[in-house]
């Protein structure tokens, strides 16, 4: 196990001038020092950039637009660390998050991947909030998303980059494909994400790409057939 291993964060932007800032910093305030952060800039037309580079700790990349798994790619490209984590633009972390992933692979160092919780919070004011969504943002949820891992960066090439035919899914898939080679992965209770719930949710807006979630699920299920 590497003393104080460093941690490279990816965060993929695309016009995201309302909450970047708050993205950023939640890394920056860290109890873990030891990461370098990378934005890849997806052809933002916003003040994303302006944004980005008031911090000095950022390594900033801009792009042309071609979607969500290619800034991602783009993004790992450019990794010099030891672990990989990634935060979307729109959340933010727990402070202790790093720390307390790390402390796992120092008691495992077998492990591949940790997970954590997260929980939901709603763009609106509190008098605009419904009791459903009060009551959701009181919920905490596991969460086998992309922005609350902390994954080995050779478990993570071994898995491999993500697929940029697949607009809805991303995450889905590579987890897929981790599952299916079998990677060591464990859930930590600790709450490591909060997850903003807003009007641009990608969930929402690619809505016409939801058969894409058929496709995944469709490959993983041939995968372990040819297993067989």
């Amino acid at each position: 196990m590497i003393s104080h291993p460093n941690i490279s964060v990816i965060i993929p932007v695309f016009n995201a001038e309302k909450y970047i800032s708050e993205a950023i910093q939640s890394v920056i305030g860290q109890t873990y020092k030891a990461y370098e952060i990378i934005v890849v800039d997806d052809g933002s037309t916003d003040q994303s950039a302006q944004l980005i580079h008031k911090f000095r700790e950022v390594s900033y990349h801009y792009k042309p637009n071609s979607g969500l798994s290619s800034t991602l790619n783009f993004g790992l490209q450019k990794v010099n660390g030891d672990y990989i984590a990634f935060l979307d633009a729109d959340d933010y972390w727990s402070l202790d998050k790093l720390e307390r992933q790390i402390k796992e692979f120092e008691i495992n160092p077998k492990l591949e991947i940790v997970f954590g919780h997260h929980k939901r919070f709603y763009n609106k004011s509190t008098e605009e909030l419904t009791v459903d969504e009060m009551t959701d943002m009181l919920r905490t949820l596991p969460a086998f998303f992309k922005a609350s891992l902390l994954v080995k960066v050779e478990s993570f090439f071994k898995v491999g980059l993500f697929d940029e035919t697949i607009v809805m899914g991303d995450f889905l898939d590579w987890y897929r494909r981790a599952i299916d080679m079998n990677l060591s992965m464990k859930l930590i209770s600790d709450v490591v994400l909060y997850r903003r719930v807003h009007n641009e949710n990608m969930s929402l807006v690619n809505k016409e790409h939801i058969s894409d979630y058929v496709k995944i699920m469709k490959a993983s299920l041939d995968r372990r057939r040819g297993l067989k």
